[in-house]
């Protein structure tokens, strides 16, 4: 086997692992498509998400790519650690009273209200591109997920 056969195979193997860490880090970045929400602060402005998270972390950065985007996290229990990860997909409303009331509608009709809403930043963008922080649990009134568009 001559040198530049080999060579010509590193640069064939080079090229396809490139192309496999490219094609993994696009698949990151795109995540299953979410629902759009309507998210009213308790000024009672409203205001349309397109994409969405929380950022549950209190030191990271209030980015998307620092969210959970699949979930709301409810905490239960004398000391929270009892935690249930409730799906986007399936949740039609949020309504916050105050920090430690809550209320979520599912899509079938029945509601979580017990236990403590995780505190986090509901970060997302909206569809002119514009980017929204706001407190899930201090500054929000009422998350709806909209069904359609």
């Amino acid at each position: 086997m001559q040198i530049k056969d080999l060579k010509f195979k590193f640069l064939c193997v080079l090229f396809m692992m490139t192309a496999a860490i490219c094609f993994a880090a696009s698949a990151q970045s795109n995540p299953k498509e979410q629902k759009k929400i309507i998210i009213t602060d308790k000024k009672g402005v409203a205001t349309k998400l397109v994409e969405y998270g929380i950022v549950y972390r209190p030191f990271a950065r209030n980015e998307l790519h620092n969210a959970i985007r699949e979930y709301v996290i409810i905490e239960r229990g004398d000391d929270r650690n009892d935690i249930e990860k409730i799906p986007w997909d399936t949740i039609q409303r949020i309504e916050i009273t105050d920090k430690e009331t809550f209320t979520i509608t599912l899509n079938d009709g029945n509601k979580i209200k017990h236990g403590v809403l995780r505190g986090g930043n509901v970060v997302g963008k909206t569809e002119e591109g514009n980017k929204i922080v706001i407190h899930l649990t201090i500054e929000t009134r009422t998350i709806e997920v909209l069904q359609k568009g």
